[in-house]
């Protein structure tokens, strides 16, 4: 009988936690179009081994908000990472979306029609770059989905 080994690595999310008056400045400036109010992170990594993430992890950086972006369900702003991780092409911080509507939908948003305005002058947001471990449920609907491959984009477009 062959007994299964348990998996060791540890996966979730890296991505750069805003700091209070960064989500304040998001509140203040961008008024929630829709119900569901997030603006609270950028998302780096979707499914990073934790191991790889420890050069980043804790660190202080800066997003800088570049364009705002809508469409009639989500809105978002775009924003320069400055050579951070990005397991999309489509950095940003999902502000606000309609009910039921999931925050991971800009990305789809980003990548398709919507309305898109740039800003005059980039305005930076600071933050910690974090790594959270997913949850149980959010490990069994990653190895079942195609986010799988946010695992092999970190390991080989990232240099630690």
């Amino acid at each position: 009988m062959i007994k299964a080994m348990k998996n060791t690595v540890e996966l979730g999310i890296l991505s750069l936690q805003l700091s209070k008056e960064s989500k304040q400045y998001l509140r203040d400036m961008y008024p929630a179009k829709y119900p569901d109010w997030y603006g609270d992170h950028v998302t780096l990594v979707y499914g990073a081994p934790k191991e790889a993430t420890e050069y980043y992890a804790g660190k202080l950086a800066i997003a800088s908000i570049f364009a705002y972006a809508s469409n009639d369900r989500i809105e978002a702003v775009r924003v320069s990472t400055h050579g951070l991780p990005d397991t999309y092409g489509t950095p940003h911080i999902t502000l606000s979306a309609k009910e039921g509507v999931a925050p991971f939908e800009s990305v789809a948003m980003l990548k398709s029609d919507h309305d898109e305005r740039p800003l005059e002058a980039e305005v930076d947001l600071s933050g910690t770059i974090e790594f959270i471990p997913f949850t149980s449920e959010e490990l069994a609907e990653f190895m079942q989905g195609s986010q799988r491959r946010a695992l092999f984009y970190f390991s080989e477009n990232t240099s630690v």
